[in-house]
């Protein structure tokens, strides 16, 4: 969630100026930082950079956005997915629908939902997620760019669809993978 007019109202009383004296410095309408503050509207892209560079702070601190933080949540969800996993299959999986719905760049939220659907196939016998399943691998596969990601997308792949006694599209995922 952006909260943007958060920050701007934040970094605005900080500076000590009121909503007409920077609306005057953007040469906007007041009543345009006041939407903003209220979060119900958002500057124009063009002011981004120039609100950022009047407040003097990154647009990483603009828009609250810090990559380790983002890191240490996707971890968080990996392992409370992790704790449900064996125990309760519908628990983990909307752990990580909902990770990954928050966090589409997360990988490694998609690698765990796939781990997930592959290994209940195994051994719960559960092929009906096989129509989950490969959409969701192929996404990776086109989505990852460490050879290591494509790899193992690629091999959950083939056996998922050797699971559904597809083997020459096993084989065609097989023979597609890289050599480690």
């Amino acid at each position: 969630m952006i909260n943007l007019g958060n920050k701007i109202r934040e970094l605005r009383k900080k500076k000590g100026i009121t909503q007409e004296q920077l609306a005057s410095v953007l040469n906007i309408s007041a009543q345009a930082v006041s939407k903003w503050e209220m979060n119900t509207g958002y500057p124009d892209m063009n002011l981004i950079p120039i609100i950022a560079g009047y407040f003097e702070v990154s647009l990483d601190v603009l828009f609250d956005y810090d990559i380790t933080q983002i890191q240490s949540k996707v971890e968080d969800i990996l392992s409370e997915g992790r704790s449900y996993f064996w125990g309760n299959f519908e628990k983990a999986e909307e752990i990580y629908l909902n990770g990954i719905a928050s966090y589409p760049g997360a990988l490694q939220l998609k690698a765990a939902l796939l781990t997930l659907y592959e290994c209940h196939m195994r051994n719960n016998n559960r092929m009906e997620l096989s129509k989950k399943a490969i959409p969701l691998a192929e996404k990776l596969i086109s989505e990852a760019t460490d050879l290591y990601t494509v790899a193992d997308a690629k091999d959950s792949l083939a056996s998922i669809y050797k699971m559904c006694d597809r083997y020459d599209d096993a084989k065609r995922v097989i023979n597609s993978m890289p050599e480690i």
